[in-house]
Parts: C-alpha cells; sequence; structure tokens
C-alpha cells in the first residue's frame, strides 16, 4: 500500500482527531498531539527478535487496526503517511544519538526526523508525551522520542 492508499480516516480516528485538516502549522501542531498521545512507544517486536516492517499496509495494520504502539521508525513512518495524505510536504531524515558524546562523535544513524515545509517556513517534531515548544534560532515542536528539526526559511 502507498501513501496514496493510506486509510486517512481510520488514521484520524485512532489519533481521536476530528479538527481541521488544511496542512497548516497549527493543524500540524495538533496533529502531533493527537498523535504521540493515542500510539504509544512500542519496542515489543524488536526485544523479540522480530524483524519491523516498515511498508504503510503493515504499520496500518498494526498500529490503527491492532491499536498497537511503535518504534521510532514505525511512528513516523505511519504519521508521516497520514501527514502526506493531508497535503503537507515532508522530508525524511535520519539522525544520530550523540548524548554525552562530541558532536562529531562517530556514531549510527538510527533515528527518523520528520522535515515538515509549510508556507511558513519549515518545522518538525519531537514526538513525547509531554509536547512542548522551545525556540532557539531553530524550531523544535513537540510529538514519542522522535525528532524532526526544523529551521525557518
Amino acid at each position: 500500500m502507498s501513501d496514496s492508499e493510506f486509510d486517512q480516516k481510520a488514521w484520524l480516528a485512532r489519533i481521536g482527531y476530528s479538527g481541521p485538516v488544511t496542512p497548516t502549522l497549527e493543524t500540524l501542531n495538533r496533529l502531533i498531539f493527537a498523535h504521540s498521545h493515542s500510539i504509544a512507544y512500542e519496542t515489543l517486536d524488536i526485544m523479540l527478535g522480530h524483524p519491523p516492517k516498515l511498508d504503510v499496509t503493515t504499520l496500518q495494520q498494526k498500529m490503527i487496526v491492532s491499536k498497537r504502539g511503535g518504534y521510532c521508525f514505525e511512528q513516523n513512518m505511519l504519521f508521516r503517511a497520514g501527514l502526506r495524505s493531508l497535503g503537507y510536504r515532508i522530508t525524511s531524515l535520519q539522525g544520530r544519538v550523540i548524548r554525552g558524546l562530541a558532536i562529531d562523535a562517530p556514531r549510527p544513524a538510527i533515528h527518523m526526523l520528520l522535515q515538515v515545509d509549510l508556507p511558513e517556513g519549515r518545522d518538525g517534531g519531537r514526538r513525547d508525551r509531554h509536547p512542548r515548544l522551545s525556540y532557539s534560532g531553530s524550531r523544535y515542536l513537540a510529538a514519542s522520542r522522535t525528532w524532526a528539526i526544523a529551521a525557518r526559511a
């Protein structure tokens, strides 16, 4: 199933979102909040040695139909499909965790990030249980242990 076959209605119902769907920054903030508070961060399959499947059909079955959660890539792939179905322009990125290390420390890129292009500039989200906004040259939005980093264009 491609993003164009994404079941937008089922996703919005799963995250309990019934607000506006116009691709704006305000809608993005609401979707980040709704998604992150409805679909848990979960690593059960990985811990059980089951390789994750990242196609949209499998992700919808797992996180929408079966009402389970997902880890970083699963969460972001589903969220990306949802945002694209609403008309958002998304660039997928990868990131490294360097907590406690030098900024140039060699680390694998094991996290997925989403960059969202908006008329107001670029924006993205850190998905967490307690969304927060912080501004410092770049803007970080909240949404479940994943980062999407954006700088104003």
